[in-house]
């Protein structure tokens, strides 16, 4: 069997790809307790975001402008999650209990 993998596919050393994205924008959004979403809409080639949050929160993506609510999908303090997207979409979040900043970073 033959695999034709893309040109710009990193390989490891038994020449397999090791899977990878790039980074692209970064937003950062206030982390508070009212619903606040990303300025602007991800990219037009955005299919993955990486969230990383300074505090628990809960998050929302959708197109508009999406409110996060205490019923969406929740991010703990300190960590990161990288979400499948579609492109023009924007992300929101709402703290648990304290603020702080989400980095919404898209991936190309």
């Amino acid at each position: 069997m033959s695999v034709t993998l893309a040109p710009f596919m990193p390989l490891d050393g038994n020449d397999s790809p090791i899977p990878c994205l790039g980074f692209g924008t970064n937003q950062n959004v206030t982390i508070a307790g009212t619903s606040a979403a990303i300025a602007n809409p991800l990219g037009n080639n955005t299919r993955v975001v990486r969230l990383a949050a300074t505090a628990a929160c809960y998050i929302n993506i959708g197109s508009g402008t999406p409110t996060a609510a205490t019923t969406n999908a929740g991010l703990p303090a300190n960590a990161v999650e990288y979400v499948k997207v579609t492109p023009g979409h924007r992300v929101a979040c709402l703290q648990v209990t304290t603020g702080g900043t989400l980095t919404v970073t898209e991936h190309v």
